[in-house]
């Protein structure tokens, strides 16, 4: 079946709980606080179609929260999926509700969503009955979607494998291809004026020149490895089959805008090693780039990046999970929180039972409390500090749901 999207938006900001500072090798402090279960519970259907792709992007603090769902068919010719928007309530009577959508839910039959930051723009991906591809914009108007653009698409695109990449301003969008070491790819980008996309640019290519190899590159398919910077001025492109280091070692370049075109911003990073698969997906927030890979080494897998006088660099020992937060369970898309295990504990593929939340704020890794664990996998998270609130995308065997935690005094 075909993918859906979630999507959470939060904003950085100062934290406003009470959290404890583990410098390195600190052990845990005694009567460390248990975030609480919080509002209702979305489930939805297992699928397999693309374990690849970022279900949770963290943004702001407005707390809107986007699905692509599957949805009861009308009739044979409707693909059940459908982009639903909810509201996360800060009343302390529900976070989630599966029924009560902010606006009606909009039909999604590419399983492709994509939100701005204050949750009023929404793209998804459709299909016409003649085979049209196009990317529908809807803007929130009272309590209703409206749909404002049409935006068709070459011919050459293929439906079930396209992505969309919105700035969080929603004014820059990214359209391309999942990407794997068999097919070229581009990314087109449009910028929204005058209540309708307009090209801004030329097509930036990824991947125009296929390896002469390819037996030797596997079938994996990557979707999130494009992102902007939150005005849309600013894009990096990762591609996890770039060969500068060893086949697929992979690379991610910088753009900036210049006279409506992309220019290259600063020195490419590459991937160290072959089949690093170094830019599988990236994530570009307030000048730090996190880049993950697909490789062997888990070690490897997630790399953080500053913005440090025009180009990128790297921070060597950004996690230390050894140091003092134990094995590392679960990553946010930015790589500014982490759920692990106990310093003394190793999971070896076991469900924990206490998960501990850390969060990365001006150098500082600072434990802000732990959850009792429910699921095998928690697969994404997205952490809201002001509202004291920690958003998890889980999987447990055929069950995929989202659950809520809150620190509650």
């Amino acid at each position: 079946m075909k993918k859906f999207g979630i999507y959470i938006l939060f904003i950085s900001s100062t934290i406003s709980i009470t959290i404890s500072s583990c410098g390195k090798k600190n052990p845990l402090p005694e009567n460390v606080a248990v975030w609480q279960v919080f509002g209702d519970t979305i489930k939805f259907e297992e699928h397999t179609y693309n374990e690849n792709k970022q279900e949770i992007l963290t943004a702001n603090e407005s707390g809107i929260i986007g699905i692509v769902d599957y949805d009861m068919p009308l009739d044979s010719t409707y693909l059940p999926l459908k982009a639903k928007i909810f509201k996360r309530q800060l009343d302390g009577k529900t976070v989630l509700t599966k029924h009560d959508t902010l606006g009606q839910g909009i039909i999604a039959p590419g399983g492709v969503l994509q939100l701005n930051a204050n949750g009023d723009r929404m793209t998804t991906l459709y299909a016409s009955e003649d085979s049209k591809i196009s990317v529908l914009t809807h803007h929130l108007k009272g309590d209703m979607w409206q749909t404002v653009d049409t935006l068709f698409l070459h011919p050459e695109f293929k439906f079930n494998y396209i992505n969309l990449k919105l700035s969080d301003d929603g004014n820059t969008l990214a359209v391309f291809p999942a990407i794997n070491g068999y097919t070229r790819a581009y990314v087109n980008t449009y910028r929204f004026e005058d209540d309708t996309w307009k090209t801004l640019g030329d097509s930036v290519p990824v991947q125009d020149i296929l390896p002469k190899n390819t037996q030797s590159y596997g079938s994996g398919m990557y979707w999130d490895y494009v992102d902007f910077n939150t005005n849309g001025s600013k894009m990096v492109i990762g591609n996890p089959f770039a060969e500068v280091n060893g086949l697929s070692s992979g690379e991610v370049r910088t753009y900036a805008l210049q006279n409506n075109q992309w220019k290259n911003a600063s020195k490419t990073v590459y991937g160290k090693f072959p089949y690093h698969h170094f830019g599988s997906s990236v994530v570009l927030k307030n000048n730090v780039l996190s880049v993950t890979a697909h490789s062997r080494k888990p070690d490897e897998n997630m790399t953080v990046f500053y913005w440090t006088n025009k180009n990128w660099e790297e921070q060597s020992g950004y996690f230390e999970p050894d140091q003092f937060m134990g094995e590392i369970y679960s990553i946010s898309a930015d790589a500014r929180t982490v759920l692990s295990v106990e310093p003394t504990q190793i999971s070896y593929g076991e469900k924990p039972k206490e998960l501990y939340i850390y969060h990365h704020l001006e150098g500082t890794w600072l434990l802000l409390g732990k959850i009792r664990n429910g699921s095998r996998h928690i697969k994404e998270i997205g952490l809201f500090p002001e509202s004291r609130q920690l958003v998890t995308f889980q999987k447990d065997f055929f069950k995929q749901h989202i659950v809520c935690y809150k620190l509650i005094d």
